[in-house]
């Protein structure tokens, strides 16, 4: 009874000091929101040197036309080292979600994510922003983040970029083939596209 009692209180004791060299799990916090620079739509049924954003600059949408052509996003972030500096040592970065509000949509659409390849702007039409969109991230579900917003993971895409990739932003698509889909544009005071980047 007595070495059953030592072997007890001697592995009592070395789970004791075993928790207590294990340190803690680092709580996750969200450092920065970052609202997008700039973004544009465009629709595969226009002329090629169109702008649907031109057309409706208070929204940015995605999905297909009722004669099935494409309708998709650019949108840019100013992840500049100078500006965001502190979260650059990408081995503590957590996640980074692209944060949408819906206009007018039937739920919360399922999005393909691609990294846009080379400068844009505003102004630049249909036939080159189709070229500088099809470099697609891998799949991710969408979530529902409640008020109208909806969020994206894009945590590769930033993973690259503070890897060296340049920063050109990201392009957005319907991936499930649907019906057309309108959020809230960079012009919109709180609304606009943002990402959600959070460390340990």
């Amino acid at each position: 009874m007595k070495k059953l009692y030592a072997l007890l209180l001697c592995a009592s004791l070395w789970l004791t000091l075993a928790s207590c060299n294990t340190p803690p799990e680092p709580e996750p916090r969200t450092v920065y929101t970052i609202p997008a620079a700039a973004g544009a739509w465009y629709t595969e049924e226009g002329a090629e040197d169109s702008i649907g954003s031109r057309l409706d600059p208070d929204s940015l949408r995605v999905g297909l036309t009722y004669d099935r052509k494409r309708i998709f996003t650019l949108l840019r972030f100013p992840l500049d080292t100078a500006l965001y500096p502190e979260f650059l040592d990408f081995h503590e970065l957590q996640s980074a979600r692209l944060w949408l509000k819906i206009r007018e949509s039937n739920g919360v659409p399922a999005l393909q994510v691609a990294v846009v390849t080379a400068d844009w702007d505003e102004n630049t039409a249909l036939a080159q922003a189709r070229a500088l969109a099809e470099n697609p991230l891998p799949a991710r579900e969408p979530r529902d983040e409640g008020e109208g917003w909806f969020s994206i993971d894009v945590t590769d895409w930033l993973l690259a970029h503070l890897g060296g990739a340049p920063n050109h932003g990201l392009a957005l698509f319907e991936a499930a083939h649907s019906t057309e889909t309108a959020f809230a544009s960079c012009v919109s005071e709180d609304d606009r596209p943002k990402l959600v980047i959070t460390t340990y």
